[in-house]
């Protein structure tokens, strides 16, 4: 019969995290072992996207194709007070 306790769930409590933190303090790890963890974390950090160049609550500015933007260089005139083609 086993005496030792085992999990009932997968959480822990504070308390016990606690208990396992203090007793891990100051181990060090092996060279293999801190390898293993940086080739986890290349991994981990390869699947995580960049950031957004603009968050999506900035309301994005109306653009107007190519060519109307060259004519209305090339004429000099406001595009907000020339009539519509």
């Amino acid at each position: 019969m086993n005496t030792t306790p085992q999990r009932q769930y997968r959480e822990l409590s504070n308390v016990t995290k606690l208990k396992i933190s203090q007793s891990m303090k100051g181990r060090s790890k092996s060279d293999t072992h801190r390898e293993a963890i940086s080739k986890g974390m290349k991994n981990y950090w390869q699947g995580v996207p960049s950031r957004p160049t603009s968050t999506p609550t900035e309301p994005t500015k109306p653009t107007i194709p190519t060519s109307q933007y060259d004519k209305t260089i090339q004429n000099g005139v406001n595009s907000h007070n020339s009539p519509q083609q």
